[in-house]
């Protein structure tokens, strides 16, 4: 008997040992620091759920916890002096991560991201994407533009939520969407912008 109630207790410490480390694998933890505010609140406005995570600012830096089992697209709001608002969007992932602003330049040009490979590239996409406004084209030469870029992105990077995003942002009336999106990798394609371009798809 003794053995048997050894065995069952250490069946229930590497069962909650083994649920804890899977949920540990679905954690985030952002820290950061801005730059020109001391006091306040920081937030993460998970687009796809409506879930906001926050934490309070002290000193000018704060801590944000929360799930993100995949990467997913967030916008970064501020509370300070009694006025709250958003700033910018950037993909999240689990993992820690860093992210250092300044209250002068809260844009997803100036924010300084570390450990988010994810984070990074969708920067460099933006970066992209300011080239082409920057032009002052007509809407349709933008567009067209866009468009271009989000169908060469996706070729070269099929297996990035980016080129996701970049389809169900830009990609809605390009001929080729369809054989677009079939090049996605499945894990792309079950993701939420995946989910977005495979719906602009069915309803052509």
């Amino acid at each position: 008997m003794n053995h048997f109630r050894i065995i069952l207790i250490l069946l229930g410490v590497f069962i909650f040992n083994t649920s804890n480390t899977q949920a540990f694998a679905q954690v985030y933890i952002l820290n950061g620091k801005i730059k020109g505010i001391s006091e306040g609140w920081a937030f993460l406005l998970h687009r796809q759920t409506g879930v906001v995570d926050s934490g309070r600012i002290e000193n000018g830096v704060f801590t944000i916890r929360g799930k993100a089992s995949v990467p997913e697209f967030c916008n970064f709001g501020l509370s300070a002096n009694g006025v709250k608002d958003y700033y910018f969007g950037f993909f999240l992932e689990k993992g820690r991560l860093t992210l250092r602003a300044s209250k002068d330049s809260l844009t997803d040009a100036d924010v300084l991201f570390t450990g988010s490979r994810v984070a990074v590239e969708f920067q460099q996409f933006q970066k992209l994407t300011r080239q082409i406004y920057s032009a002052h084209d007509t809407e349709d030469a933008t567009n067209a533009k866009l468009g271009e870029l989000a169908s060469a992105y996706t070729l070269r990077h099929p297996r990035s939520y980016i080129s996701a995003f970049a389809l169900a942002s830009f990609g809605g009336n390009l001929s080729q969407l369809p054989n677009l999106y079939n090049s996605l990798s499945p894990e792309i394609q079950a993701s939420y912008f995946g989910k977005q371009v495979y719906n602009k798809l069915k309803h052509r």
